[in-house]
Parts: structure tokens; C-alpha cells; sequence
């Protein structure tokens, strides 16, 4: 009776044993597809980190490229300040035409932006007064201005176009018939300019470190003498 028992529990260990060889292959196949999906979610992952490198590494090259830009553009606008043939660039931006490209552009706003003046009152006066100096000294060459030479006659000409809030933006240096001293006009920003070209005249009272040994006094100058003293600077600095 127990041996028995025993064969029935053998079979029915058997055919459990048969039923799971014979369930093996669908196993081994959603085995092997579940290895399939881990190793695609590993390389998405691996993308991923690699992805996140190349953005953070493209990301510090721009914050450096940027550094660099301002620095160069910056350099640039400095030497712009001088006459051409004083300029002094790196040989970086020489090569890569750089300094040339930011001349250029800078040239163009300025120029749009004049020309987008033209109406306007202040620089119709600054405009007016430099046309009339310059026919006076094509009929007239005055010393001041060096010898006649057709590259200085060309200069005059073309200051007919210039941007007086560019170009009178500076100190400004005027004799005194009251004292040996000059007085120095200040014209540091664009509103200076233009209440200079709007009143064609200015009150520059003397330093008050020369005030202090012969007494406080001004002396009053006007657009046309700014504007002489323009001329002759620029004319004879870029000929």
C-alpha cells in the first residue's frame, strides 16, 4: 500500500518534470528577449551619460568662446579709437580677420545711425558749421592745419559726414584771454554734445586748482570753435 503511494507520487513528480521541459523553450525565449531589452536600456543609458558629457564639454567651450569674444571685441573697439595706421591687433585676430569683420560692423552702425540723424536739428547745426569752416579753408588754407596736401583737402572734406556725438565726445582744450591757463570743456557723454550743439555755446569755467591762485572765472565757447579745433585735430592726425 505505501509503495504504492509512493510510485503514484513518483509519476506525478515525472509528468510535473516532462510538462516543465517541455514549457522550457517559451521560457528560454522571454529569457533571451528580456537580455535583449537589458542590454538596449544599458546602451540608452550609456548614450545618455555620453550625451550629458558632450553637452556639459560644449557648454564650457562656449562660456569660453565667449570670454574670448567680449576680450577680442573689446580689444577691437579700443584701437578703433586711434588712426588706422596706429592700430595694433593680435596676430590671432590678423589671421582669423576678426578685427577687420568688428571694424567693419561698427562702421556700418555708425554710419547707419548718422544717416538716420541727417533730420536732426543738433547735428544739422554741427553739420552746418563744418561745411562753412571747410569752404573757408579750401578758399583760404589756414597754417594751422600744416601744409596744403590733397590727402588733408580729402580728409576735410569727408568730416562733413561725421557723427558729432562720436566724434566731439572728449576733453576739450581752450586758452583763456583772461589768464595763461586753459579750460577744459568737457563733453563726456552724448547729452553734453548735444546742449553744446543746441545752444552753439558753453560757460567752462577754470579748474578750481588754478581758481585757487587767480580767482574763479569762465570763458565762453562756441560750436565754432569747437568745431575748429575738431577739424584741425582730426585733419592733421589722420593725414
Amino acid at each position: 500500500m505505501n509503495s504504492e503511494v509512493i510510485d503514484i507520487e513518483r509519476i506525478d513528480r515525472m509528468f510535473r518534470e516532462i510538462e516543465a521541459i517541455k514549457g522550457y523553450d517559451s521560457v528560454r525565449q522571454e529569457l533571451a528577449s528580456a537580455h535583449i531589452e537589458i542590454k538596449e536600456l544599458q546602451t540608452k543609458v550609456i548614450d545618455y551619460e555620453e550625451i550629458k558629457k558632450d553637452r556639459d564639454a560644449t557648454r564650457a567651450r562656449l562660456a569660453g568662446l565667449n570670454d574670448k569674444v567680449v576680450k577680442a571685441i573689446t580689444h577691437v573697439l579700443a584701437e578703433m579709437e586711434k588712426p588706422k595706421d596706429q592700430r595694433r591687433y593680435d596676430q590671432q585676430l590678423i589671421d582669423s580677420n576678426l578685427a577687420t569683420m568688428i571694424e567693419k560692423t561698427v562702421g556700418d552702425f555708425v554710419a547707419r545711425r548718422t544717416s538716420e540723424a541727417v533730420e536732426d536739428l543738433p547735428i544739422k547745426n554741427f553739420r552746418d558749421e563744418v561745411q562753412r569752416q571747410i569752404d573757408e579753408l579750401l578758399l583760404s588754407w589756414h597754417p594751422r592745419l600744416g601744409a596744403r596736401l590733397p590727402a588733408r583737402e580729402k580728409i576735410l572734406k569727408q568730416k562733413i559726414c561725421d557723427n558729432p556725438y562720436a566724434v566731439l565726445t572728449r576733453r576739450w582744450n581752450f586758452k583763456c584771454t583772461k589768464c595763461k591757463f586753459t579750460h577744459d570743456l568737457e563733453l563726456q557723454s552724448t547729452t553734453d554734445v548735444k546742449e553744446l550743439l543746441i545752444k552753439q555755446h558753453v560757460d567752462v569755467p577754470l579748474s578750481s586748482l588754478a581758481a585757487g591762485v587767480i580767482g574763479e572765472h569762465s570763458v565762453t565757447v562756441t560750436l565754432a570753435d569747437v568745431v575748429q579745433a575738431y577739424l584741425t585735430r582730426t585733419t592733421l592726425r589722420e593725414s
